[in-house]
């Protein structure tokens, strides 16, 4: 049974799945697992994981990412605005900076459903840890070449340039988003890799 479940993106990864840049997302694994050798570097499907862990299965059930399984939908909450007497809905990714400070924008947890404007599909999920990511992976991650920079970035504005390294520019990325929730790129935490493509 195919189901339908949100996941929240930054403004800037928002605007590449609409610009169809951005084709993966990498979650942190809550509960982190362990007993796991972090030096051996591979890739595994969900329903091998369990088999390589010292978690009790019953409180860490890998095969059941909470954003779904393959071919599963993914609905986007993302930084909005809503007029209920208007009807209107405005959404803060492709929206001009010189109107934005008219808004008092909604964090994106508090996006319902009905709001939603982007739905993407699973095509596959696996599990690795963080550093083991790619360069193709990491621009399939939204990171971008920008020739008026001569370097890699996340976002319209620059952030989390980088000379010439895709990798080390999702990590400046990452540690901005993820480095205060206690999972900085150094840690190297475990990763669900969810790819997917976008529907609507």
């Amino acid at each position: 049974m195919i189901k339908e479940k949100p996941i929240i993106f930054s403004t800037p990864m928002v605007q590449a799945i609409l610009e169809d840049r951005k084709t993966q997302t990498r979650r942190i694994i809550k509960p982190q697992p362990f007993g796991l050798c972090l030096d051996v570097k591979f890739k595994m499907h969900p329903d091998a994981f369990p088999l390589l862990t010292n978690v009790d299965p019953q409180k860490f059930e890998a095969k059941y990412c909470p954003f779904g399984k393959k071919n599963d939908t993914l609905y986007v909450k993302e930084t909005f605005r809503d007029f209920p007497e208007k009807g209107d809905i405005y959404y803060k990714a492709g929206m001009a900076q010189d109107l934005e400070i008219n808004f008092k924008w909604k964090p994106s947890i508090y996006m319902p459903k009905w709001a939603a404007r982007i739905f993407l599909k699973i095509k596959d999920i696996f599990i690795e840890s963080l550093q083991d990511i790619t360069s193709i992976e990491a621009i399939k991650e939204g990171i971008f070449y920008d020739e008026k920079l001569e370097g890699y970035v996340a976002d319209q504005e620059g952030r989390c340039y980088h000379g010439s390294d895709p990798i080390i520019s999702f990590a400046n990325y990452w540690d901005m988003l993820n480095k205060k929730r206690g999972y900085p790129w150094d840690s190297n935490p475990w990763v669900w890799v969810i790819e997917f493509e976008r529907i609507i």
